[in-house]
C-alpha cells in the first residue's frame, strides 16, 4: 500500500495501490477545522479514492 519506490525494484514487481494523500489531507484538516470551530462531527466515512498500481504481481 502506497505506491512505495521499492515496489518497482523488487524482482516481479509488486502490485499496490496508491491512496489520494492530498486529498487525505484536505479532508482531513477540514473534519479538524469543523472540531476545533465546535461544529458537531458525526460518525463519517469518507472516500478518498486510490488508483491500483499493477504491476508483475497482478
Amino acid at each position: 500500500m502506497g505506491d512505495y519506490e521499492i515496489a518497482s525494484e523488487i524482482t516481479s514487481g509488486l502490485s499496490t495501490i496508491q491512496p489520494n494523500a492530498y486529498e487525505m489531507g484536505v479532508k482531513s484538516m477540514e473534519m479538524i477545522v469543523d472540531r476545533v470551530s465546535g461544529v458537531a462531527a458525526a460518525d463519517v466515512v469518507v472516500d478518498i479514492g486510490y488508483d491500483v498500481v499493477k504491476r508483475e504481481s497482478a
